[in-house]
């Protein structure tokens, strides 16, 4: 008899994913966020950080992908993140560029 995906026991679960790429995207966009510092040892921190923060990406998108697979209706899953990335946009565009758009 074959297990639901919820009941199978892998390394990581989706939700344990879902927290470190939050947690890497935090750190990447807290140091991003951060004026670059000219001392030596903030430059080594500021690089580390931006690097903890590159692991978001790859995890962000596996899960874009396997929740694209698993959903039952692909027009809502994709009206669902068109709005949350419009949502992010602004937000965003405030961080980057200190304007509303």
């Amino acid at each position: 008899m074959e297990e639901s995906v919820r009941e199978q026991k892998g390394f990581f679960s989706s939700l344990g994913l879902k927290l470190i790429a939050f947690i890497s995207m935090v750190i990447d966009h807290t140091a991003a966020s951060l004026p670059y510092f000219d001392a030596p040892e903030r430059a080594v921190l500021y690089t580390l950080m931006r690097g903890i923060g590159r692991l978001a990406f790859p995890l962000f998108a596996f899960l874009l992908a396997v929740g694209a697979t698993k959903t039952r209706d692909r027009k809502k899953y994709l009206l669902r993140l068109g709005i949350f990335a419009l949502l992010c946009e602004v937000p965003f565009d405030m961080m980057a560029y200190g304007r509303f758009f």
